[in-house]
């Protein structure tokens, strides 16, 4: 068996479902599972929520899998209001990304202790750059955050744009479309202050826009409606 957890799940026919996964061994990808009835239902029921860990296994060689056996791992991360909206952003994030059946070392355990930080009374305003900053990076998406064009050590006080080839290049000033080299340094070594959270996440937007195209995401919509609704 091996670790996972269910970014999207519909109903299919009968007793059966689609889920979307994000497994460790495996990367993304979309199965069949058939939903238990009588005294085990409850526990299949729950073994589909959202942000739940559970373990699989799973058979199949074209694109759509069968769920074999599906059972819940540790308790389902507790996640509040906004920070649930955060959640569904990062899955869609992995749903709109990554391709199918393409492991990415490490993406489970960055997924589940993204959760675990949103649930928590950490900023979660960090965390989400740090998985983004993840997922580029595995992409193949975004350049070095500690080397200019010139394999030369970014510089905490200067500022650097990005070219079109995805290399970092010295500046004198903010020009507006710069950033300073002390938030590369911070995003790299996940330890973003407060003050550059509007920068990293500008950068962020910046790659992850042409990956993501022209439709809007659901979770963004849903994070605006909620502000909204809370003033």
């Amino acid at each position: 068996m091996q670790r996972a957890y269910v970014l999207r799940v519909r109903p299919f026919r009968d007793t059966q479902h689609l889920i979307q996964l994000l497994t460790e061994h495996d990367g993304c990808f979309t199965a069949i599972i058939r939903t238990a009835s009588g005294k085990r239902q409850h526990t299949s029921r729950a073994a589909l929520r959202l942000f739940q860990p559970i373990y699989i296994t799973w058979q199949g060689q074209g694109q759509l899998k069968r769920i074999q056996h599906i059972e819940i791992g540790t308790r389902e991360i507790p996640l509040q209001a906004e920070r649930t909206i955060m959640a569904f952003y990062l899955n869609e994030l992995c749903l709109r990304l990554l391709p199918q059946q393409a492991p990415i070392t490490g993406l489970l355990d960055t997924y589940h202790h993204t959760l675990m930080h949103l649930a928590s009374d950490a900023d979660p305003q960090a965390y989400l750059r740090y998985f983004e900053a993840f997922l580029l990076q595995e992409l193949g998406c975004l350049p070095s955050l500690i080397q200019d064009e010139k394999q030369e050590a970014i510089k905490h006080t200067t500022y650097y744009r990005i070219q079109p080839m995805q290399n970092w290049q010295v500046c004198h000033q903010d020009y507006g479309d710069s950033y300073i080299g002390e938030m590369l340094w911070q995003l790299h070594q996940h330890s973003l202050h407060p003050q550059h959270f509007q920068s990293a996440r500008k950068l962020l937007r910046q790659f992850l826009q042409p990956l993501l195209g022209p439709k809007p995401l659901s979770s963004r919509r849903l994070f605006q409606h909620y502000k909204r609704n809370q003033t």
